[in-house]
């Protein structure tokens, strides 16, 4: 398994979230934080694990991930 450095960040083919950052839903409007990005098989395919307000933790590829949530800003 692979995590992400800022070097990876900083190249990769979509954004990647950094971990701890917030983000928010882009139709239930309700906001996750990012606890963890990873690369099981070592292809450019990773996930993201994150965490609702409940603290109910969820995992998902990243690309879907970053089609239904949005970076929160302040």
């Amino acid at each position: 398994m692979t995590t992400f450095t800022t070097e990876d960040r900083m190249n990769a083919e979509y954004p990647v979230p950094n971990i701890g950052s917030k983000w928010v839903g882009s139709t239930s409007r309700e906001e996750f934080t990012i606890l963890a990005i990873w690369n099981p098989n070592e292809e450019n395919d990773p996930w993201v694990r994150y965490r609702n307000q409940d603290d109910r933790e969820f995992t998902c590829r990243l690309e879907a991930f970053l089609s239904k949530f949005s970076p929160l800003t302040n």
